[in-house]
């Protein structure tokens, strides 16, 4: 399909496995619940040949995004790697990712980072209206450049510079 839509690809073939299966199920008010199952295990090898492609891909970047869930066999700094792969080249990155991903992404210094209120508390920072200022300062503290954090039906905060906001 995404060759269909004219999306060039480079596809990495798992020894095992294709991919994982992630449902949303809407119920009620239209609240959602996530279903997330973890995904086939990723060897070593696999890994190397993705960060040799990544740092290839990264010619002509302007920004990348990286986001989800670490697969099983992935190393919790893996994210951080490519943020600071990208950073050598003078590219900026954003990280959406929870959970063991997301404090050592944020220590390679994306541009910007964007977790959800659960992702937050993870870290075992608040998400209470009387810390939302503190939890942005503490996101930038630790690395990011700019923090993004969803609170779903609560909205969202930003904090750009020495500038916060609550929308």
């Amino acid at each position: 399909l995404a060759k269909d839509e004219g999306l060039e690809a480079d596809w990495i073939r798992l020894p095992r496995g294709e991919s994982r299966t992630c449902l949303t199920l809407v119920h009620g008010r239209g609240l959602p619940s996530e279903i997330n199952e973890p995904g086939p295990p990723v060897p070593p090898a696999v890994l190397m040949r993705l960060q040799s492609i990544f740092h290839r891909l990264l010619r002509g970047c302007r920004f990348v995004l990286l986001c989800g869930r670490l697969p099983p066999g992935v190393p919790p700094d893996f994210y951080g790697l490519l943020i600071r792969l990208a950073g050598r080249e003078g590219i900026p990155a954003a990280l959406d990712a929870s959970a063991p991903a997301l404090a050592p992404g944020l220590a390679a210094n994306p541009a910007l980072v964007k977790p959800n209120a659960a992702e937050v508390e993870e870290l075992g920072l608040s998400v209470e209206p009387r810390r939302w200022r503190s939890t942005l300062d503490h996101l930038c503290a630790v690395g990011a450049g700019e923090a993004f954090v969803t609170l779903g039906p609560r909205g969202a905060l930003l904090k750009s510079g020495a500038l916060a906001w609550h929308a």
